[in-house]
């Protein structure tokens, strides 16, 4: 027996026996990012409005391009080159995301393979992965890794409707069978007003989002500024358990780093510390003269009480983001008043 269809010919089918399966060896995951996204993946990852989702995914781009450890937790072979389609940005905004990023991970002089595309206006519908690959191919650039910015924007119709989405994945075939990995943004849903519904169930759109994937991560923004990743698909290894990231910066144009904050497990005894941490610099700021302090004065000054410094610095992106904090400039930090905040 033969197939037959449009660009198929007359190929025989690709059986594989079972004896053939059973002679050969495990074949091992091939890890993009060990244990989390294998390569050729096709990778959801879905959050909330403000979860900080766009940050996350240029922090991954540009780990996966420097070869880096993501998070200094997780294992990247090989450098791989990325290519990163923003569909939502304006280039303004997405070049000083990506420039305060690798300023907060080292990587300015390094020769990255990264490119971007800001609102290039692509649509996958039946031509969309074509019209892509040829117009790489005539930049001669060939991407290892493509990251879509969101899928809300390229999708060809709507993300209710399961047709359109089961489509959408059809369409990118031709991506995964040049050898690429696709992570593609998605947005998440309220809640239920009756109260929390679990993350896994809340991709927006149809069912048919996530079971076209071979991965996907949802992530959520917690009360005290961690992002809390959590892997509700894996088709290639067991799902990893949850994990939760912060955010750093110390003004609107200095470096942005992003730092592992340890697996679910770990994370309530962190969080308790943290929360602990805002009122010390609460004294500490209302104390000091003019209520301005350097960076590295209240760190060391947090440190001598006893606070690690990821904890002290994770506890000053969280005052900043309550409007108890503001930056004066770069590295110097002025205390709000309770009824000036207000």
């Amino acid at each position: 027996m033969a197939l037959s269809g449009p660009g198929m010919g007359n190929a025989p089918l690709p059986l594989v026996s079972f004896q053939d399966i059973i002679k050969d060896a495990l074949p091992p995951v091939d890890w993009l990012i060990e244990p989390i996204i294998a390569n050729g993946d096709r990778v959801v990852v879905y959050g909330q409005f403000g979860s900080l989702k766009s940050w996350l995914l240029l922090h991954l781009g540009l780990s996966i391009a420097a070869g880096q450890p993501w998070l200094s937790t997780f294992h990247i072979p090989t450098p791989q080159s990325v290519l990163y389609v923003d569909e939502e940005m304006s280039v303004r905004t997405l070049r000083r995301r990506i420039k305060r990023l690798a300023m907060g991970n080292s990587l300015e002089s390094e020769p990255l393979s990264f490119h971007v595309l800001s609102q290039p206006g692509i649509t996958f519908d039946a031509q969309g992965a074509a019209t892509l690959l040829t117009g790489l191919a005539q930049q001669a650039f060939h991407p290892d890794v493509i990251l879509i910015e969101t899928l809300r924007r390229v999708l060809h119709g709507s993300e209710n409707d399961a047709e359109a989405v089961s489509a959408f994945w059809k369409n990118i075939e031709p991506l995964r069978a040049s050898g690429k990995t696709v992570i593609i943004s998605h947005h998440m849903r309220k809640p239920y007003k009756e109260g929390e519904q679990n993350s896994r169930y809340r991709a927006s759109g149809s069912t048919d989002i996530l079971a076209g994937a071979d991965s996907a991560f949802a992530i959520e923004l917690e009360e005290d500024g961690l992002l809390r990743m959590t892997c509700v698909k894996a088709r290639n290894a067991e799902e990893p358990k949850p994990f939760y990231v912060s955010l750093r910066d110390s003004d609107i144009n200095g470096p942005i780093g992003m730092h592992f904050e340890g697996f679910h497990q770990d994370a309530p005894p962190k969080m308790q510390e943290h929360k602990r941490v805002l009122p010390l610099i609460r004294e500490i700021l209302a104390t000091t003269p003019g209520g301005t302090i350097k960076t590295r004065d209240l760190i060391r000054q947090l440190e001598e009480r006893g606070i690690a410094e990821r904890t002290a610095q994770r506890a000053l992106t969280t005052a900043r983001k309550r409007g108890e904090v503001t930056p004066v400039r770069h590295g110097l930090w002025r205390w709000i008043p309770p009824a000036v905040a207000a």
